[in-house]
């Protein structure tokens, strides 16, 4: 199977430091992919979601993180999808958990209520979702761990 979309969702208690911080949070999430890997920052101040994208075109993938006073969200969607191989070696895949760790750091948030992760995984490629899911567990275990 080839994944062709990651979603993941850290549910926590209310942090208001993060409505006062969007400055602070643009510049983690900057740094954090590099600078010129995320060139879409932007907040959305209805949500007080501070987010970050970045796409490639020519490559058919984008990603995006963003954090909300109860939320950390990262997404990713590639149009040819990837193996086992590809997904551990994603570099794009590790930056988002990588940023989600620096904001996990930043505003102390060590308790979460609610942690959801989904793949939408497409055709037969003779791997097994068990592969896949390794996969993610050592990037996760990697980008997300102290």
């Amino acid at each position: 199977m080839t994944v062709h979309r990651v979603i993941y969702r850290l549910d926590f208690e209310p942090n208001f430091d993060i409505i006062d911080s969007t400055g602070r949070i643009l510049r983690l999430i900057k740094e954090a992919g590099s600078g010129e890997h995320w060139p879409d920052l932007g907040e959305t101040p209805d949500r007080h979601s501070v987010s970050g994208r970045n796409s490639s075109k020519e490559d058919g993938w984008w990603a995006s993180v963003s954090i909300e006073p109860a939320a950390l969200i990262g997404e990713f969607e590639t149009l040819e999808g990837l193996s086992v191989e590809q997904i551990e070696k994603s570099k794009i895949i590790s930056r988002l958990f990588k940023i989600t760790n620096i904001f996990r750091k930043e505003f102390k948030i060590e308790v979460f209520k609610r942690i959801g992760f989904r793949l939408i995984m497409f055709e037969e490629t003779g791997e097994s979702r068990e592969s896949i899911r390794m996969a993610f567990q050592s990037l996760i275990d990697k980008n997300l761990s102290d």
